[in-house]
């Protein structure tokens, strides 16, 4: 298969509830990665890199925030058109 490799950044946010928890949440981050064809329109991807993660309960008023790493995979099946590998 064919390797492309790639870098990115990323930015999410989102609310959060679980057993009488409830909050809201940020995360930013970059990352570098690869995608590897395995067949002609499928494909395997996997990056890394920091990310900043920030999260607030709203019930308890509790915070908690800093740097973690984070890892990706995904697999990605290409419709239409000609894929990158081609």
């Amino acid at each position: 298969g064919r390797l492309l490799p790639y870098v990115g950044i990323e930015g999410d946010y989102g609310e959060y509830k679980d057993r009488g928890v409830r909050g809201i949440g940020y995360a930013a981050g970059g990352f570098v990665g690869g995608e590897v064809y395995l067949r002609d329109r499928f494909s395997l991807q996997l990056d890394f890199g920091p990310v900043y993660v920030a999260l607030a309960d709203r019930r308890y008023s509790i915070r908690s925030q800093g740097i973690d790493f984070m890892v990706n995979v995904g697999l990605t099946y290409y419709l239409g058109g000609s894929a990158g590998a081609e």
